[in-house]
């Protein structure tokens, strides 16, 4: 169910006129927010691995990758819906001891191999089941869960358009008040009207048994906002 918040702005109003080829013009300000489920998850699933070699370390992590590709395959996720993400392969030299001596010099312990999986989808009901699946198969790097909506532009018109009503109200009952009457719009700026996405904490462990149950994941609501500027000029009654 789609909620809608009317939040009106409220600002000192202005009536002014800039110079004398302009008739008075008064400005108003409007906001309106919406709020709406969230229908989509993004998140990262990646595997850490380290050998003596990079090529080991490479194929260790080559091996683990796509295992973790078959179980987010076998949890009903398509190809569409993930996509490679960071790819990195650096040495890993050793600490310096401390008390050493200045002609100490750093050897090299082996190398680390990371890759990892941006996850989008709209299969939020098997969030949790999909990190569970993809942590037994060998990730060991979950990245935090980022709740959107899809289509946010499905909703950008109705958003915009209370914010646009709430300023003319306010625009309407200061010209009432003033005992003047509202001329032609003469300005108007909109805001952005993007969703603020919600981020839910990291809390995968390293490693999960068979009989672990999945975590529970619950998207929260998200807000889309729209502000809007007007200006009008105004009449004498």
């Amino acid at each position: 169910r789609i909620a809608l918040f009317v939040l009106l702005l409220l600002c000192p109003l202005s009536v002014w006129a800039v110079d004398d080829d302009l008739p008075p013009l008064i400005e108003v300000r409007g906001s309106a927010v919406l709020e709406v489920p969230a229908d989509q998850v993004a998140f990262s699933v990646g595997v850490s691995t380290e050998a003596a070699t990079a090529d080991r370390a490479m194929d260790l992590n080559s091996r683990a990758m796509r295992a973790v590709e078959q179980a987010l395959l076998a949890q009903g996720l398509k190809k569409g819906d993930y996509r490679s993400g960071q790819l990195l392969l650096r040495p890993r030299w050793s600490s310096r001891p401390v008390g050493s001596s200045n002609a100490w010099q750093p050897k090299l312990d082996g190398y680390t191999a990371r890759n990892e999986f941006l996850v989008e989808t709209g299969r939020l009901d098997r969030v949790g089941e999909i990190l569970v699946a993809a942590t037994r198969a060998g990730a060991n790097n979950i990245g935090q869960l980022r709740f959107t909506v899809a289509q946010p532009e499905k909703h950008r018109a109705q958003v915009l358009s209370e914010a646009v009503h709430n300023a003319r109200l306010e625009a309407e009952t200061a010209a009432r008040a003033a005992g003047v009457r509202l001329g032609r719009l003469y300005h108007l700026t909109v805001g952005d009207a993007a969703p603020t996405p919600v981020m839910a904490a990291e809390a995968m462990p390293r490693t999960l048994s068979a009989r672990t149950p999945p975590p529970v994941v619950a998207p929260q609501n998200l807000e889309i906002r729209a502000d809007v500027r007007l200006m009008y000029e105004i009449e004498e009654k």
